[in-house]
């Protein structure tokens, strides 16, 4: 009954209260923004993953000489292979290093980890699974739940996880007075990646770069207070 204490919890258990210090984040603006060297900043030791982004770290990294600061890298071309099977193949084994490097840094003491950028870990996903981007969306609901869950991970072992994407084109159809659908370029910018993480995250976080002030600035959106970076 209310007010009453629960002696029989059954299946629950008491929640913690204890703050893990740890922080997921989404970064995303245009390129140059300055969403790499924010997460640069957060609590080190900082593992790096980089994904279609080789050469991410190579400007924002100066500022920050003498930080215990590591990276993996893995380059993916869908393109250089013969047929959907081979694409298939290479994807995998190359998500299974990535998963494999991810929860190693999860254990290894690391503070930080940065994805740069997830929604080319994404794009490597969806090919370890199906060997190209044209999948039926009815297929994405176990991807999503395993990639829910592997994001998790990090909230588990007390990591911090800075997860950077990029911005895309957002176009819709559009009737033409012929009569046809056609494609329109409505002039917005929309964030690439996995649709979920927004919601699944701590905090939003919009990049962008100021070229009157010269200044990198942050607009913050949801934000889930979860202890600290």
């Amino acid at each position: 009954m209310r007010g009453q204490h629960v002696t029989n919890k059954g299946p629950f258990e008491p929640v913690s209260f204890d703050s893990t210090y740890a922080i997921i984040g989404n970064s995303f603006g245009e390129e140059g923004s300055g969403k790499t060297d924010f997460w640069l900043g957060g609590p080190a030791p900082i593992a790096v993953q980089l994904v279609g982004d080789p050469n991410g770290l190579q400007g924002p990294l100066q500022r920050y000489k003498g930080k215990e600061i590591y990276k993996t890298d893995y380059r993916f071309n869908p393109v250089a292979y013969a047929s959907r099977g081979e694409t298939r193949e290479a994807a995998e084994e190359l998500w299974n290093k990535f998963l494999a490097d991810y929860r190693y840094a999860l254990q290894a003491g690391v503070r930080t980890i940065i994805w740069d950028k997830e929604d080319y870990v994404w794009e490597l996903f969806r090919h370890a699974c199906f060997g190209d981007k044209t999948a039926m969306q009815l297929n994405f609901y176990e991807l999503n739940c395993e990639y829910r869950l592997l994001v998790g991970e990090a909230i588990d072992a007390g990591v911090s996880l800075g997860l950077i994407r990029g911005l895309e084109d957002q176009w819709v159809s559009r009737e033409t007075v012929d009569g046809k659908m056609k494609g329109h370029n409505t002039g917005v910018r929309k964030q690439r990646g996995m649709k979920e993480i927004p919601e699944i995250v701590d905090v939003n976080l919009h990049h962008r770069w100021d070229d009157e002030t010269k200044s990198f600035y942050v607009e913050i959106g949801k934000c889930r207070p979860n202890g600290l970076m």
